[in-house]
């Protein structure tokens, strides 16, 4: 292993080739005994893009330092070419995660229908960090073939693994309703609560009367994500449970989330039920009705829009769930 001083005038030596974009330069250092060399030269060659490095860049993604095999997947990956893809894909089964995790994000990126079964497959990985990414990529490749496999993660034990699920779902789009209208009565509620994120995103107006179904959920989180999907979906069909929620629900980050939706949907009628809400003990249910006011041209909205303080860009409130409500 070099010195620190000899890797230092090294990395200097590769910024130096790579500021003159000399590809055949930076490439006689993957061949370098040092792996730090091999790694800077990898690293250079990914920021470059040049399609000259792609065949130096397969042969480095067998190097024996899983640090140099990862960053040879990600300058692939940037790089975009679908000659690489089964070279990535084999890159799935390494024995590091870092170097699968990398490998799955190339292929999400170059976005080849070809990686989905390899990627299907990737999505039982022993690292949840690596599911996790896998399921990131298959959300941009957005091929229907994956919907099943995605299905069954959203039963995953980690939270941040059933979240990029069901942002890979809700990008696959229509190909996905039918499961997760199925998933929105599984007997896991954090199930249902991703399946009901996604049918918010994708908008499909088939998924309302599943929706309304669970709004009887006894977990506040389930009844508040189908309580925003129906908002987002923008069927008035939902205005009658919305209002619902809104006057009786327990929870205040349902009842906060049911006068955003109110206000998303437009509807006039709204107006009584959404002015009684400026009442509400809780703070973010009446800024939420004040906003939902305002959004539906309701003079009292105006008249006390100044009392509160505006929602954000997305039109959620950012709360966290009450002792399990």
């Amino acid at each position: 292993m070099l010195s620190k001083k000899k890797q230092e005038a090294l990395s200097q030596q590769i910024k130096k080739w790579e500021d003159k974009r000399d590809i055949r330069k930076i490439k006689e250092f993957l061949g370098s005994n040092d792996r730090e060399a091999r790694l800077a030269a990898a690293e250079a060659l990914g920021r470059l893009k040049d399609p000259l490095a792609i065949d130096p860049l397969l042969e480095a993604i067998r190097d024996e330092d899983p640090r140099v095999r990862a960053a040879s997947a990600e300058a692939l990956g940037r790089m975009g070419a679908p000659r690489t893809v089964s070279f990535l894909i084999e890159a799935l089964k390494d024995d590091v995660p870092s170097v699968r995790g990398t490998a799955a994000e190339a292929l999400g990126a170059i976005g080849d229908a070809r990686a989905v079964d390899a990627l299907n497959r990737a999505l039982g990985d022993g690292k949840s960090g690596v599911r996790m990414t896998v399921a990131e990529a298959l959300g941009q490749i957005g091929d229907a073939r994956a919907v099943v496999p995605l299905m069954k993660v959203l039963g995953d034990y980690k939270s941040y693994v059933r979240e990029a699920a069901a942002e890979a779902l809700a990008r696959i789009g229509p190909p996905a309703v039918e499961a997760l209208v199925k998933g929105l009565g599984n007997s896991k509620s954090y199930v249902s609560e991703a399946s009901a994120r996604a049918l918010g995103i994708i908008g499909d107006a088939g998924a309302v009367e599943a929706l309304l179904e669970i709004l009887g959920s006894e977990k506040s989180y389930v009844r508040r994500a189908a309580v925003s999907a129906l908002g987002k979906i923008g069927d008035t069909r939902a205005v009658p449970s919305l209002k619902e929620m809104l006057e009786k629900d327990a929870c205040w980050e349902v009842r906060a989330s049911a006068a955003l939706s109110l206000g998303r949907l437009k509807d006039a009628g709204s107006g009584e039920v959404l002015v009684n809400a400026l009442g509400d003990p809780e703070g973010e249910v009446a800024r939420a009705a004040a906003a939902a006011l305002k959004a539906i041209g309701h003079p009292k909205g105006l008249e006390v829009a100044g009392n509160f303080k505006p929602i954000n860009d997305s039109g959620e409130i950012q709360v966290q769930e009450k002792n399990g409500i």
